[in-house]
């Protein structure tokens, strides 16, 4: 009888193709983020509707959370939170665009924490030519951080920098 594990492991051993890690497994994938626009995958949407962000916030203030997640399930929670702490500092009973903007650019701005000179080349580059070698150590490390996001589609994988991230490096 075949036996099924599943093991969540850091990123950095899915990158890091020197390490043996995927020698003790049958079969080891990756899950990229999930995609983020809700008209072409509910499931980030559904899992705020479903903790109650129906009765606080807009239809489009819950797009606007799964878009600038990048479609990382604990960036829309920390979105999420972030805007109701905004919203309730602010004495608001409902999350507003505001609230979902200033949540954003703290989590742009953590994302920014610790990216040099040539980290900030390498994420410049990828948002000009959307190109990103992802086989360079500091490419390694951008995704791992979480400031390069992976996705795949039609079995085609490519790499965005994260939304949360670019609204911080445009203003």
């Amino acid at each position: 009888m075949p036996v099924t594990i599943i093991v969540a492991a850091p990123l950095l051993l899915w990158y890091d193709k020197d390490r043996f890690f995927q020698d003790y497994f049958d079969v080891v994938k990756h899950i990229p983020a999930a995609a983020t626009d809700p008209k072409e995958n509910r499931f980030l949407k559904e899992i705020l509707k479903r903790r109650g962000a129906g009765e606080l916030m807009s239809a489009a203030c819950i797009n606007d959370i799964c878009r600038l997640s990048g479609g990382v399930l604990r960036d829309v929670m920390e979105l999420a939170q972030s805007a109701a702490q905004y919203a309730y500092r602010d004495a608001e009973d409902r999350i507003s665009k505001q609230h979902i903007e200033a949540a954003a650019k703290q989590l742009g701005n953590r994302y920014l924490a610790g990216i040099g000179a040539k980290e900030k080349r390498r994420i410049d580059h990828l948002l000009g030519h959307k190109k990103f070698d992802v086989h360079s150590p500091g490419s390694r490390e951008l995704l791992v951080g979480r400031q390069v996001l992976e996705y795949s589609s039609g079995g085609r994988d490519y790499f965005r920098v994260h939304p949360a991230l670019v609204e911080v490096l445009l203003k």
